[in-house]
């Protein structure tokens, strides 16, 4: 080879290594690096030390292994007892620097808890085990008192807001002072730590503006009427809450409209018990008016059967003990005449039991129906439809027998339907329903025995979270039978009705009255199609 050949030959391969080099440098790819990092940070040290008493400082200070960052960290931070202040907070390094901007008690115990508002730089995991003790006196509280709270309505384990002790008996102490300890509710139980010897008030508080006080109405909250004493032979497993809103006394209209004239709708805060209205500006004139309360009573339509001559109409309503004065503008408002009669009914869906009473009901009062313009067919006949008034307005009761497992069309032939504005249907209306066959049903036969129990009482059937059937019981002992029910998982709910109002009644603290009781049956009802089902509650509370 001679000298040319091999100098051609080097700068070939110097220049092919470039090559390949550059083709490395332009690849992509991502680089392994390693397994992701599931560890906790943890405490190293904490100035004071765990259990240090005789603790003067005005900063609290927390040494971690690794870096750390802080997230929703005053939601998650607990210092028991209560602070006048949320000390302010500063990360440095791997440290956490409290500083206290409230004066700590003298001879007091207290825990600092950092909750998940400290995580990991990278990952985010959560710091974990981060409850530190001290006290400002020579010894470490060391009693504890632990207990369930539940959702006084539904008996739901709560799983939200804190349980208060307070040192002062002072009714309205909770309206006034922090407490003097308080724990965190989980999964509807609660645990105080590091207590002193004596007896407290205790109080559970849902506090929706997070100052430790009950100010606001609509906070929930739990008593108990006696103190609770801590000592070293306090047994807490009897410890049993009740969470409620207090029953809002003050009634008023939340709202009210008047899309038609003829017609207003009233909406109110709480069920009204008596109702009555005038209308105020007519002079002279005559004004027909009815009203319609929907179940619950706590909203109201009004129909006006002559229409009032004016542009607006001024209305005094006088619900309960409390009246007002509504104004409505009737100007350019379509007569109610206009709206179209439609039907609403109670069959609706699959699963109709053929006996259960067919009842409908219309969009507007009626004043009549014709029942030669009534047909009702069937899968195998038709036949004329009878209809009954139920008293209630523009509510009627299908009388005609049912069959099993048939499909039903219920036709209002034109001019069938007049109401009391004398509007009426222009065109055929049908109303379409079906009923099952028997075999696709069950029965339950439920035998009772609530004499455990004081005051009349109301059972409750659920079914995937609706309410199927409420029974007022006018006997502690007896026996429902229920016929044609669709499969499924039901529930068994008892409310112990003391004020006879047929409802559940929350509580109420300035009154010292705790809600009225709720009791579950035990286990969930599996009713299979074709079955009949016996089941036995003897309540014991």
């Amino acid at each position: 080879m001679n000298k040319n050949t091999f100098s051609f030959l080097q700068e070939l391969s110097f220049i092919l290594i470039i090559i390949v080099l550059l083709q490395g440098c332009g690849q992509r790819g991502t680089p392994t690096g390693g397994d992701k990092d599931q560890t906790a940070p943890k405490v190293k040290v904490s100035m004071p030390t765990n259990n240090a008493t005789n603790f003067k400082g005005k900063e609290i200070v927390f040494k971690f292994d690794e870096y750390v960052k802080a997230s929703g960290f005053y939601n998650e931070l607990l210092i028991s007892p209560p602070l006048n202040f949320k000390p302010t907070y500063k990360l440095v390094g791997k440290k956490l620097i409290l500083k206290l901007d409230s004066t700590l008690d003298p001879n007091t115990t207290y825990s600092v808890f950092l909750g998940k508002g400290i995580k990991d730089l990278n990952e985010g995991n959560t710091l974990e085990d981060n409850l530190l003790v001290f006290s400002t006196g020579d010894v470490i509280d060391s009693l504890s008192l632990s207990g369930e709270i539940y959702n006084a309505e539904s008996m739901e384990t709560l799983n939200e807001g804190m349980v208060h002790l307070y040192k002062s008996n002072d009714d309205s102490v909770q309206s006034k002072k922090i407490p003097a300890y308080f724990a965190k509710v989980e999964n509807g139980h609660f645990h105080f730590q590091n207590l002193a010897e004596g007896t407290y008030k205790i109080f559970a508080l849902v506090d929706n503006n997070t100052n430790y006080l009950y100010d606001l109405p609509a906070e929930k909250i739990a008593f108990r009427e006696n103190l609770v004493s801590v000592s070293n032979k306090m047994d807490s497993s009897e410890i049993i809450l009740k969470a409620f809103e207090q029953a809002e006394k003050k009634n008023f209209i939340n709202s009210s409209k008047c899309d038609f004239i003829g017609k207003i709708d009233l909406v109110f805060n709480l069920p009204v018990e008596k109702f009555n209205m005038k209308v105020i500006n007519v002079g002279n004139t005559t004004i027909s008016a009815s009203s319609q309360f929907k179940a619950n009573r706590d909203s109201l339509t009004i129909w006006f059967e002559n229409k009032p001559e004016r542009d607006s109409i001024l209305i005094a309503v006088k619900y309960d003990s409390k009246t007002d004065t509504l104004k409505f503008n009737l100007k350019n408002r379509k007569s109610i005449a206009t709206q179209k009669i439609y039907p609403q009914h109670n069959f609706s869906g699959m699963g109709n039991y053929h006996k259960k009473p067919f009842f409908i009901r219309f969009t507007q009062p009626i004043q009549s129906i014709d029942p030669n313009k009534l047909v009702l067919i069937s899968d195998v006949d038709t036949v004329a439809a009878k209809l009954k008034s139920t008293g209630k307005l523009g509510s009627y009761q299908l009388l005609n027998t049912l069959k099993e497992s048939n499909n039903y069309t219920l036709t209002f032939l034109p001019n069938a339907i007049t109401s009391i504005f004398e509007a009426q249907n222009k065109d055929t209306l049908k109303v379409k329903f079906s009923t099952t066959a028997l075999a696709s049903l069950s029965n339950m036969n439920l035998k009772y025995d609530f004499s455990g129990v004081t005051g009349k009482g109301l059972l409750e059937i659920w079914n995937s979270g609706d309410l199927v059937k409420k029974t007022i019981l006018s006997t502690k002992k007896g026996l429902i039978q229920l016929q044609g029910i669709k499969p499924g998982e039901y529930k068994l709910k008892y409310i112990d009705d003391k004020d006879g109002n047929q409802e559940w009644t929350s509580g109420s603290y300035w009154t010292k009255q705790q809600p009225e009781s709720v009791y579950w049956y035990a286990e969930s009802i599996n009713l299979r199609a074709n079955w009949d089902l016996n089941i036995q509650w003897t309540l014991t509370p």
